[in-house]
């Protein structure tokens, strides 16, 4: 009884449903009664398609429109679509329409470039449909272009920030930096905060930009005669080097290197050659092909305690290849040939021509600094050997000198300076500058075109007088004057005083000697020359001269020494800057002890000097002579010693003397 009530219900309600508005849901029911079924009705739109391709921008003219097929709950649904593109954002301005479509793809063909609004229309066979929210295309099928900004032609800074610019009819997605080392293929990519990883070098640079279209700027060009016509930037963080050019009237005592080289890297063609006007050099490197590698000679050497000399070298560097590939270098090593304690030279070719010439350079570098080091001098030539016909290099090398003394020069001529950076080039160097007789420090540094600062070199230098006191004969009571200058010298003026005085007369040509008979040549005695006005140009003291010559080690420039006498030594002045000369004569035999030992006292207390007197630093003569800073060297700077006294206690050989210095 109580369901036939529920089903009269039911059927009353049924009755009425016709009436009843239609709402956005949807509900179906099958409902059974004694022999009858009862059906409800469907309604509701379909669910929206989600909009799949193309993306928000293209560069293809020909496009299929493609969504995701619409979900229907209704009884059996039949789904229809409709494709609408318009050009304009309001979904106003039809572009193009599709019929009632089965699938749910749509394409067009040569549309032109611009900017579209599309959607898809969906409905099924009860009426209901439902419409995507408008979608936009843009077909830009124009690339981008870009541009660097200015770029500084040289740097030392690492990293270097680089700017750009670039622009697109449509909009840009992102911008390439490539960067080129030394005309190799491009690497691109996000590196506007560019670091300099390959090192020191040419870093050429371009831009690619590309459009959110997919349209790129251009395809990168790995041809290195495009490469070269970009900008570039030439990183460069070494400094200059620079060396006094040694002037031909010079002298700086002995040789501290012998003849044996150490051929260490033997990839280039060294060997000796024949030089026209210098006999025999050495040639490193190779004359009519590259090689890879370095081919560099060494020698191996104390520099003694308070050591005051100078490294001198003649060299000529040929090379038909750019400075990024080939070098010729000279520098001062820690002993395990690794440490670089100083950079005497690097010179290279960055003319921009393949036809770089030095020809013949005589240079000097004073090695004061590196005074009680074990030391490596380094001669060498690299070339990356790369390929190509006649881009070789090679540098030949004469006269290479550690000496035992600063420069002496015989004349007042202008010292000049060579200055040679590989990299970027010289902004700035040191003029040549004019000394006078006397004692001299000149101070020299260059400045390249990176702001790369070479630290301050410095050199001491000894200028003698144009006529100076050469040779004193005690034997046959002569006395020999040199002229240091250029040009012949009137005597006319000039006069000696040995204790007593003699006027003298004649000329004496350049570069020359020229004896005079004196009334009685003391044995010992302070030995002085005038010029005119009664100006004092030159003195000596001497004594016990007896058989022997007291003369200069050197026409004209050499510190004294006795000749022909037997072991001897003198210590002679140059604390107007802080150094003292030792000189040792009658050095025919080597002897058994061959050490020094030079007590003095400053500021500090007791100081001791001590050596040792190698026989390859002998002369002809059995002398030699060694110049001293009385000081202390620290970074490559030296300062000289303060309150130093005027006693001074040579030993040698067994000897001991005593000198008093002003």
């Amino acid at each position: 009884m109580k369901s036939k009530i529920v089903k009269f219900v039911l059927l009353i309600l049924l009755l009425f449903l016709p009436q009843i508005s239609a709402t956005n849901s949807s509900f179906f029911d099958l409902e059974t009664s004694t022999g009858n079924t009862f059906a409800a009705g469907c309604w509701g739109a379909p669910a929206l398609p989600t909009l799949l391709t193309p993306g928000l921008n293209s560069s293809d003219h020909n496009q299929t429109f493609t969504w995701s097929a619409t979900t229907n709950h209704c009884p059996s649904p039949q789904t229809f679509y409709q494709f609408q593109i318009y050009t304009d954002s309001a979904g106003t301005i039809l572009y193009n329409q599709s019929g009632q479509l089965t699938v749910t793809t749509y394409s067009l063909t040569s549309m032109p470039s611009g900017q579209y609004w599309w959607r898809v229309k969906v409905s099924d066979q009860y009426g209901y449909s439902n419409t995507t929210a408008l979608r936009s295309l843009t077909i830009d099928d124009e690339p981008p272009t870009s541009s660097l900004d200015s770029l500084p032609p040289t740097s030392n800074q690492n990293p270097l920030s680089i700017g750009y610019s670039a622009s697109d009819n449509n909009a840009v997605d992102h911008t390439d930096l490539c960067y080129s080392f030394n005309l190799n293929p491009w690497v691109c990519g996000n590196y506007f905060n560019f670091t300099f990883s390959l090192g020191e070098g040419t870093y050429y640079f371009d831009t690619i930009a590309h459009d959110l279209a997919g349209n790129s700027e251009k395809s990168v060009n790995h041809d290195p005669v495009y490469i070269a016509t970009r900008p570039s930037v030439l990183f460069d963080t070494t400094p200059p080097t620079t060396n006094q050019v040694t002037p031909p009237n010079s002298f700086t005592g002995q040789n501290l290197l012998t003849d044996s080289w150490t051929h260490d890297t033997p990839v280039g063609d060294y060997h000796q050659v024949d030089e026209p006007d210098r006999g025999q050099v050495i040639l490193l490197g190779n004359q009519s092909d590259t090689f890879s590698g370095t081919d560099s000679i060494s020698q191996n050497l104390f520099l003694p305690q308070s050591f005051s000399g100078t490294l001198q070298f003649s060299y000529r560097y040929v090379s038909n290849d750019s400075a990024d590939y080939d070098q010729f270098s000279v520098g001062i090593f820690h002993q395990d040939g690794i440490q670089l304690l100083e950079n005497i030279l690097t010179d290279g070719n960055n003319t921009g021509a393949l036809n770089y010439d030095t020809g013949w350079l005589t240079l000097s570098h004073s090695l004061q600094n590196l005074a009680s080091r074990l030391v490596k001098l380094v001669i060498s030539v690299s070339d990356t050997g790369e390929a190509g016909a006649g881009l070789n290099s090679y540098a030949l090398i004469d006269d290479v000198k550690i000496s035992t003394l600063d420069l002496r020069l015989g004349e007042t001529t202008a010292v000049t300076f060579d200055s040679v950076d590989t990299g970027s080039g010289i902004a700035t160097t040191t003029p040549p500058e004019v000394i006078n007789v006397g004692e001299t420090t000149v101070t020299f540094s260059a400045t390249d075109l990176a702001t790369n600062i070479e630290s301050t070199n410095s050199s001491a230098i000894l200028t003698l007088p144009p006529v100076v006191l050469n040779k004193i004969d005690k034997v046959t009571n002569k006395v020999w004057l040199y002229n240091n200058s250029a040009t012949a010298i009137d005597l006319t003026s000039f006069w000696l005083d040995f204790g007593t005085t003699q006027m003298l007369s004649g000329t004496i040509p350049a570069s020359s000697t020229l004896g005079f008979d004196f009334v009685s040549v003391p044995v010992s005695a302070t030995a002085k020359l005038y010029g005119s006005g009664a100006v004092l140009i030159d003195s000596t003291v001497y004594a016990d001269l007896g058989p022997a010559f007291w003369q200069r080690q050197s026409d004209g420039l050499g510190p004294w020494v006795k000749i022909s006498a037997p072991l001897d030594f003198d210590l002679q002045s140059r604390l107007s800057v802080g150094k003292i000369t030792l000189t040792i004569s009658g050095l025919a035999t080597t002897l058994a002890d061959m050490s020094y030992t030079i007590d003095y006292s400053d500021t500090a207390g007791p100081q001791q000097i001590y050596g040792q007197i190698s026989p390859d630093v002998i002369d002809s003569l059995g002398t030699t002579s060694r110049d001293f800073f009385l000081g202390t060297c620290s970074s490559g700077t030296c300062i000289n010693a303060t309150g130093v006294g005027a006693t001074f206690v040579v030993n040698f050989g067994g000897l001991n003397k005593t000198f008093t210095l002003n």
